[in-house]
């Protein structure tokens, strides 16, 4: 079964602009997070989907760079962009990553991956609700599924939210779960206090850049004030 791994980026963020171009230990949270990507098993093509814009043109000299495709589309409904680009790459399969996230957990992104191979499901994902720590969301649904959310969809928020619809509408959908809750810890990116944390985090395993959520969750244990940088910003409030 093919899978294509989508990755919505862009450099126009209003809360924190050029974010994923910040440097963590002389690399771009970018670069980190396409080295991780290419890690994960049974998926078939990676692309990066950034907004057909001006100010995002040095976004795709820079993924260029890094030896990833991309494909260009609408900036504010994401939806149609991911639409599009699942048209254009024939992708029955989609994952849906955002570019913000440098500690995506390897092993867990293919767990949900078999979770979703496994059964009879339109939509699996770990944040509906999320036990997980903000910065490892990953969702899978089918072609399916994101044409009829396309379709369907009306408001601003569920064509900028990508799969908003199908976590409100979707009957065949599976939640991955934490046996503990530790979606209190935020280690997503999109404020500065995110980015202080984020390097406290790579410099304390460096040279390493593959650890997962097992080693944050005993870093967590062993150096928690580390964690109340960015605690004041709700967990996964895009959603």
């Amino acid at each position: 079964m093919k899978i294509a791994l989508f990755v919505q980026a862009r450099i126009t963020s209003k809360r924190f602009p050029n974010k994923i171009l910040s440097e963590i230990n002389g690399k771009k949270v970018i670069e980190i997070l396409v080295k991780k990507l290419k890690k994960i098993k049974y998926v078939n093509k990676i692309v990066f989907l950034i907004p057909n814009t001006k100010k995002n043109k040095k976004l795709a000299k820079i993924l260029k760079k890094l030896g990833v495709e991309i494909f260009k589309g609408s900036e504010n409904n994401v939806l149609e962009r991911y639409y599009k680009a699942a048209k254009k790459y024939n992708a029955k399969n989609i994952i849906r990553v955002t570019s913000d996230c440098p500690l995506l957990d390897i092993k867990l992104s293919q767990r949900i991956i078999k979770k979703y191979l496994s059964g009879n499901y339109n939509y699996v994902s770990n944040i509906t609700p999320p036990t997980f720590p903000d910065g490892m969301d990953i969702e899978i649904f089918k072609f399916k599924t994101l044409e009829k959310a396309w379709k369907k969809s009306t408001t601003k928020s569920e064509k900028e939210h990508v799969t908003e619809y199908m976590r409100k509408n979707e009957k065949k959908k599976f939640n991955i779960k934490s046996k503990k809750n530790f979606s209190k810890i935020r280690i997503t990116l999109d404020y500065k206090e995110d980015l202080i944390l984020l390097r406290k985090i790579f410099n304390h395993f460096k040279p390493d850049i593959y650890f997962g959520l097992k080693e944050i969750i005993n870093l967590n244990n062993k150096i928690p004030y580390w964690f109340n940088v960015n605690k004041k910003y709700i967990q996964n409030e895009k959603y």
